[in-house]
């Protein structure tokens, strides 16, 4: 009973510690606004693209497969598991800075910040991953303070460093965030990494476990590229066809609709281990009895966020930034549909079909290129976040036709998608209908949001008698 009971009070560890981090990262941006020029935030911004591409080659994503590792391996095994997985992120670090000692003029010039960054980059994404490796295996030992702990950390160490570095570095402020970055994520990398070691008897290397956590992670490499691919294609591609301007208010509005990223990948934290826990044990009625609630849930959260994203945007912007009311809930739709599709993922990666998920990702990324292409021209930033939300809409119906007819037995029925995304895209336009009609959509915010609580109550229940 307590355990059943922990999903809803795990996941409320793991919404509160992804809004806090986002939250102190977002309410300090005004800070850094003032202190740093739009030149350095465009060479943070070339940074973080270049540890983005790193942060996927180191560890070659091999932390993506403690999940599945502690259901083959067993809870007795999973910390020697851990600590094999990190010479995999070692020796593929060292790779990589020999690669960049060679060409380090090269990728200097292409991501136009230089080459001592570069490398800072590297040290980042190393720590970086020991970090993720740890947190990971928290969430699977049902640890979330620990995990609250070191992210909460990490997110205060990095803001209060970044804050010092950019006041008292006289030029080239961008590299004061780029310092804290890095010192942040050797702090709790270290740590990370003496916790891992101090936790296994045997300090030897188990070779199945390096062969195993490959073989599942290897295609998901792919998948992370495609997804660069698919979340940043829309702002490239828009400020080639529209302009700096359209992409800028673009580019304000998504982080308004991020917010809808960041609560998904917090509950999929606490949710991925219940799930794979119940799925081990065949309870297939109680895991579609919590999907609909949950799914139910978070389209009410969704829809009273929408109702209201006009105000929150007006409130933290300047006129010049309000069209982002127009495209910023179609994004929100769209990482509304990436929502959905983690369920038939979720249960991709407990069957270890992780190359069904790198074949949709990279299918997808080149058709949000197309649509891109096809609607930017024509409708500039709202056709860019109708290619993205059409992306996401055609990934999900993609895995749902995987999971339930190339591996099969998946037991969620479709209808219940089918009536989320309708429910959802009739209810989603009464925003339009009434954009301008603030009364309106308070009174539609105020009916989801009580509905969404309502629902959560019944899922606390329904929790607490299994």
């Amino acid at each position: 009973m307590k355990k059943s009971n922990n999903l809803i009070t795990v996941a409320f560890i793991y919404v509160f510690g992804s809004f806090f981090t986002q939250g102190l990262r977002f309410i300090t941006l005004p800070i850094f606004a003032r202190i740093m020029s739009t030149a350095d935030f465009g060479y943070l911004a070339s940074y973080e693209t270049w540890v983005a591409i790193i942060t996927v080659l180191i560890g070659l994503q091999t932390a993506s497969s403690i999940s599945n590792a502690y259901i083959d391996y067993k809870k007795e095994n999973i910390e020697k598991y851990v600590y094999s997985i990190t010479y995999i992120g070692t020796f593929s670090a060292v790779m990589i800075s020999i690669v960049l000692t060679i060409f380090s003029s090269f990728f200097s010039k292409l991501f136009e910040v230089s080459k001592y960054s570069l490398f800072l980059g590297i040290v980042q994404c190393l720590f970086t991953f020991f970090f993720t490796v740890l947190i990971n295996e928290y969430r699977m030992l049902d640890k979330p303070w620990q995990y609250l702990s070191f992210t909460v950390g990490n997110s205060i160490l990095n803001i209060g460093l970044a804050i010092f570095f950019v006041i008292y570095i006289p030029n080239d402020k961008y590299i004061g965030r780029v310092y804290a970055l890095t010192i942040s994520a050797f702090v709790f990398g270290i740590l990370a990494l003496v916790l891992m070691i101090k936790n296994v008897v045997s300090k030897n290397v188990e070779k199945e476990y390096i062969v195993y956590a490959l073989r599942l992670s290897s295609p998901l490499i792919f998948h992370a590229f495609a997804a660069i691919i698919l979340s940043r294609c829309d702002q490239i591609m828009l400020l080639k066809y529209s302009g700096a301007a359209e992409a800028g208010v673009y580019s304000y509005g998504t982080n308004f609709a991020h917010i809808i990223y960041v609560l998904y990948t917090a509950c999929n934290q606490a949710y991925i281990p219940w799930y794979y826990k119940k799925l081990e044990r065949n309870k297939e009625k109680e895991i579609i009895r919590t999907n609909r609630n949950y799914i139910l849930f978070f389209s009410l959260g969704f829809l009273a966020f929408v109702f209201i994203l006009p105000e929150i945007i007006k409130m933290m912007s300047t006129p010049d930034y309000y069209g982002a009311i127009y495209s910023a809930p179609i994004i929100a739709l769209g990482f509304y549909m990436n929502f959905l599709y983690n369920f038939p993922v979720n249960y991709e990666f407990f069957h270890k079909k992780t190359h069904f998920i790198a074949l949709g990702t990279i299918g997808a990324a080149g058709m949000n290129a197309i649509l891109n292409m096809l609607l930017i021209p024509q409708f500039g930033g709202i056709g860019a976040a109708i290619a993205t939300a059409s992306s996401y809409l055609i990934l999900l119906l993609v895995h749902i036709f995987v999971a339930k007819k190339v591996i099969g037995k998946y037991a969620m029925p479709t209808v219940c998608f089918i009536v989320a995304i309708v429910s959802v895209l009739i209810i989603f336009a009464l925003y339009y209908i009434f954009i301008d009609k603030m009364i309106v959509r308070f009174i539609l915010f105020i009916v989801c949001t009580i509905l969404a609580f309502r629902i959560l109550w019944t899922m606390k229940n329904s929790l607490k008698k299994n």
